[in-house]
């Protein structure tokens, strides 16, 4: 809530990374020259595809085509939208569809049936989207604002708020359930 945010303080707010990795260095901290981190940062370096498979097991179901099961999974926790690999698709099938298995573009996860156990696929086009929906929000919007969906990706405008729908003014690649986004302003 905002009566919260606005008594935060954040001590490296003003401070670029590489200053921030200099002062570490100066304190002798020993993650001053630790890479970034590009896996689950609370827990470190882990191969996720074991760890849910470790957790969670396997539960095999379908890839769905155009509403044409075209291949296999090994269970839905294992893909994320945009995702492309990791699950099979049957070239016979795929054939008789009037496709051409060696001269298509990569398939791209664009949705889960969780009820049915299928892994929707389909091309890069449809993982892009110019709308998402937020589950919380203390946002207004009476500024110019941006968000930001992964840690290293792009700020897109954002056209407008209404509710907890966000519009925005280009579309994103691949936003998957549960990602955070991170809104900005001027400031």
């Amino acid at each position: 809530p905002q009566d919260y945010l606005k008594h935060i303080l954040f001590p490296l707010g003003n401070l670029l990374k590489t200053e921030v990795r200099a002062k570490a260095k100066e304190l002798g901290l020993s993650t001053a020259n630790k890479p970034d981190s590009m896996g689950i940062c609370f827990i470190g370096e882990v191969d996720v595809n074991k760890l849910l498979k470790d957790r969670l097991g396997e539960k095999e179901g379908d890839v769905v085509y155009k509403g044409v099961i075209v291949g296999r999974h090994n269970g839905l926790w294992f893909y994320t939208t945009g995702e492309r690999k990791g699950f099979e698709l049957d070239k016979n099938v795929l054939k008789k569809m009037g496709l051409h298995p060696e001269k298509m573009a990569p398939m791209y996860v664009i949705g889960k049936d969780k009820e049915m156990n299928q892994l929707i696929v389909g091309s890069r086009e449809e993982t892009m989207t110019g709308e998402i929906r937020i589950e919380k929000s203390e946002m207004r919007n009476d500024k110019e604002l941006w968000v930001r969906i992964r840690n290293l990706g792009e700020l897109v405008p954002v056209e407008k708020i209404e509710g907890n729908k966000v519009i925005l003014e280009e579309k994103i690649f691949g936003i998957a359930e549960g990602q955070s986004a991170v809104f900005y302003d001027n400031e």
